[in-house]
């Protein structure tokens, strides 16, 4: 237990944790008193995206990652003091992503979601008090994530902006994901190597046309270095909207990583 463990009330206050800081001595008591110790070494996995979430944890020691489905790199790190697990508590939703120990040496307190109701349920002052540091937590994510979705919002609104006003008959189809476009554009070259064949061929066949063959060909030239020239800004431009697009659902995904 976590009464037991002296880093927890050495290093660690529980009424430090945000969830938590309305509890009276007393409740933290209580608290710990139903908290599981968890120790864990580095990439051990906590939480499963997609699984549900045992209970609330608090760290004490070390340091966890959030990851994504299918993410490599964790889209925010989590340190001694912080807590992950409220948000399934409440809405009783499987977790939005995976959490995993990034280093030896991680100690962990759990309260179960079981135990908490419990706690809840026998003493309505500790639900109140819960509940009171859930709401601002809740808030501050809240605004946190609005303003980070609102600067993206803005950065695809300009970006679409600079893109509109760059002209030059460019167009450009937005759902066209950045390897659908270099597959698009290897299509595009292989059609123009193609044309190129079938005039050489045409030349071969009908000699007396060797000056609308070349005017052909020296069509094919241009539309090919004017394409090949064109691509790249088209690619960047790509990769620019998937980019705005990734952190829009970044996001979103730490708005509700628990």
């Amino acid at each position: 237990m976590f009464l037991k463990d002296t880093f927890v009330t050495s290093k660690l206050a529980l009424t430090s944790v945000q969830v938590f800081q309305f509890l009276t001595p007393l409740q933290v008591k209580r608290l710990i008193h139903c908290g599981k110790t968890v120790e864990r070494r580095a990439h051990d996995i906590l939480v499963i995206a997609g699984e549900p979430v045992l209970g609330i944890y608090v760290i004490g020691e070390g340091t966890v990652g959030v990851y994504p489905p299918g993410a490599q790199e964790p889209i925010v790190r989590l340190t001694s003091g912080q807590s992950f697990g409220e948000m399934s508590f409440i809405d009783a939703t499987k977790a939005s992503a995976t959490i995993r120990v990034e280093e030896d040496g991680a100690k962990l307190m759990l309260v179960l979601h079981t135990d908490l109701a419990t706690l809840i349920a026998d003493d309505p002052a500790f639900g109140l008090a819960f509940y009171h540091g859930m709401s601002l937590t809740l808030s501050q994510n809240l605004r946190r994530t609005t303003s980070k979705i609102t600067a993206e919002i803005r950065a695809g609104q300009q970006l679409l902006d600079e893109l509109s006003s760059e002209g030059e008959g460019v167009a450009f189809d937005i759902n066209l994901l950045p390897v659908d476009l270099n597959n698009h554009n290897q299509k595009v070259l292989a059609t123009l190597e193609e044309t190129v064949r079938l005039s050489q061929d045409l030349l071969a066949k009908c000699p007396e046309e060797a000056l609308e063959v070349a005017r052909l060909q020296s069509k094919i030239d241009e539309a090919k270095q004017h394409y090949l020239k064109f691509y790249p800004r088209l690619g960047r431009q790509m990769q620019r909207i998937a980019h705005f697009i990734a952190n829009i659902e970044t996001s979103l995904i730490h708005a509700g990583r628990d």
